[in-house]
């Protein structure tokens, strides 16, 4: 579940990242978009999504510059294949 993360994390630079990627605006966050956002370095938030594998996971899409996006894993992956989809389907038609 998406919001299992909040019983369970307590630090507060923590709660900074997952309120980041629990944000309803944005399915998918760059590390670099919660780092500007939380004002924590990129090293610390990096290091903080290493440090919940069971929470956090890496999209298989990547943004248009090529950096990894990340969200809850409990949130839909929907959106998700329906991109991947829509990839897939414009790479066979060119």
């Amino acid at each position: 579940m998406a919001e299992g993360w909040t019983h369970r994390i307590k630090d507060p630079d923590e709660i900074k990242v997952f309120k980041g990627l629990a944000d309803p605006k944005w399915d998918f966050r760059t590390d670099a978009a919660i780092a500007k956002e939380t004002g924590l370095s990129l090293e610390k938030v990096r290091m903080i999504i290493s440090k919940y594998p069971e929470l956090i996971r890496v999209s298989s899409l990547r943004d248009k510059q090529g950096r990894e996006l990340y969200t809850l894993k409990g949130r839909t992956k929907l959106k998700e294949a329906l991109d991947l989809a829509r990839v897939f389907i414009s790479k066979s038609t060119a």
